[in-house]
């Protein structure tokens, strides 16, 4: 497993692990209508201005997940659910410059 920065060519790909990520931890707490409106396009846009902050774990050249930073802090922590008890968020945030 690797950490590096997001490139510009991960965003639509990034968007699917946190849409898909999103949907499996708060689908039974939130309701339909605002699962959908964090859509892959919804955080397809948000990420085209903020790749440059975020860092990519990858198992060989497959991502598993990802971290954004916002001011100094962890803004999302996203894994892909298929991805889980891999270690990836804790090694995405080995990543990180203290």
């Amino acid at each position: 497993m690797i950490v590096r920065p997001a490139k510009i060519e991960d965003i639509q790909t990034l968007a699917t692990i946190a849409e898909r990520s999103y949907r499996a931890a708060f689908a039974d707490i939130l309701e339909e209508d605002v699962l959908a409106s964090r859509s892959v396009s919804y955080f397809e846009e948000r990420f085209a201005a903020a790749w440059e902050r975020m860092l990519v774990a990858l198992s060989g050249q497959t991502p598993l997940g990802f971290l954004l930073m916002t001011d100094g802090h962890i803004d999302m922590l996203f894994m892909d659910p298929d991805a889980g008890g891999r270690g990836a968020a804790r090694f995405c945030c080995s990543g990180l410059k203290h």
